[in-house]
């Protein structure tokens, strides 16, 4: 047996950042790599909170405007905005969307001064999520089997 397994580095780095705030579900558990869409590469559960809680009222002009399609439409929009202008635009101005006034935010940087309790509640709703390695040969429905 190897003395040294890239498989308790991976629990090391994912134990150290849930210890420090990061979202971690370990393989089994509620919000573990099975809530990770593949054909997407985003976790939905992540991006529909985020949005639901820092801006409720675009929230409820897509729900208004799709009912129940309005989580799919907005993580297909999300995944063509990452594809066309790349991760870090998207994150820094935020996406376009029919019947939004402004472009719906996905992340709130950390503000220079707290004086506006409105971007520090924001920028304290930021989900920040460790997700494992996953095999893509795998249908992501079939965990695999982790050493205990």
């Amino acid at each position: 047996m190897a003395l040294h397994q890239e498989i308790a580095f991976e629990t090391d780095i994912c134990n150290h950042l849930a210890q420090h705030g990061w979202l971690y579900g370990a393989p089994g558990a509620e919000g573990d790599a099975s809530g990770y869409d593949t054909a997407r590469a985003l976790y939905p559960a992540d991006l529909l909170t985020w949005v639901q809680q820092t801006q409720p009222q675009a929230w409820e002009v897509l729900a208004k405007n799709h009912g129940a399609a309005a989580p799919a439409m907005l993580l297909d929009r999300l995944r063509r905005a990452l594809d066309e202008r790349g991760t870090l635009e998207v994150l820094r101005v935020g996406i376009d969307l029919l019947g939004l006034k402004s472009p719906l935010r996905l992340a709130q940087f950390k503000p220079a001064l707290a004086m506006n309790p409105d971007l520090q509640a924001r920028y304290g709703a930021n989900r920040l999520r460790v997700v494992r390695q996953w095999p893509r040969s795998r249908p992501i429905t079939t965990p695999p089997s982790w050493p205990g």
